[in-house]
């Protein structure tokens, strides 16, 4: 797709949020500014994705991750820049939920859709499900102690156009109840943002990775490679 079609379905999207939005338009990708927010976000159409490692910019929405997972990206987008409904988490109850329950929540409600987990927990709101996080099995590593087992957070989000507020905080603290891990390990994209919320919740960085060839599957079945930035390597300690 030219960039021109892409960038006129995202900016009709805009226009309904932020009116007047600051646009930098590049042969094959393109900058929103907030200046308010004082954030640039970068869209690259699917040509431009090769690039995306020697851009000097902190998000990124990619062509075919737009499409596939539309609602998803348009609350990403609002949440970068703040414009989200907001619940507090303590309005919630937490359940263990299916994997069925939480491969459907997932795919409609995280950019990058689901991923194979063990362990789901969802907050809901009365009966409503609202926020979820997934982890994987136990495993041994040798940083912990005999018996201790550590355990990785492979996906959080919350429901499309909501904020749940101390969401993940509170479902960690349930994970860590049930299970009692020796530690909770996650990865966060460079190219998505900063891990602060994540150090506010006890984790610390244990590494940054390299970048790594990631593939896109488009809805014509076509395959799109590009590297990423690389990743936050985060660790939860007992």
């Amino acid at each position: 797709m030219k960039l021109e079609s892409f960038l006129k379905e995202v900016s009709a999207f805009v226009a309904t949020r932020w009116p007047g939005a600051s646009w930098e338009i590049h042969p094959d990708f393109s900058v929103l500014y907030h200046d308010e927010m004082k954030k640039s976000i970068c869209f690259l159409t699917n040509n431009a994705v090769s690039k995306m490692a020697s851009l000097p910019y902190r998000f990124y929405f990619i062509e075919t991750l737009w499409y596939q997972r539309l609602e998803a990206s348009q609350s990403r987008l609002c949440s970068i820049l703040g414009i989200t409904q907001r619940i507090h988490a303590r309005q919630c109850s937490i359940a263990r939920i299916s994997k069925p329950i939480a491969q459907q929540f997932v795919n409609t409600n995280h950019i990058m859709g689901y991923a194979n987990c063990y362990y789901h927990f969802g907050l809901f709101l009365k009966e409503e499900l609202v926020a979820i996080a997934c982890f994987s099995k136990g495993r041994q590593m040798r940083r912990l102690e005999e018996g201790k087992k550590s355990y990785e957070l492979i996906r959080f989000c919350s429901k499309n156009d909501f904020t749940v507020v101390g969401g993940l905080s509170k479902l960690i603290r349930h994970f860590e109840n049930f299970q009692s891990p020796g530690d909770i390990m996650t990865y966060i994209d460079i190219s998505w943002g900063e891990p602060h919320a994540y150090y506010a919740l006890g984790f610390v960085l244990d590494s940054i990775t390299t970048p790594i060839s990631c593939t896109l599957i488009t809805s014509a079945n076509a395959t799109i490679e590009y590297w990423n930035k690389g990743n936050y390597k985060l660790i939860k300690y007992e």
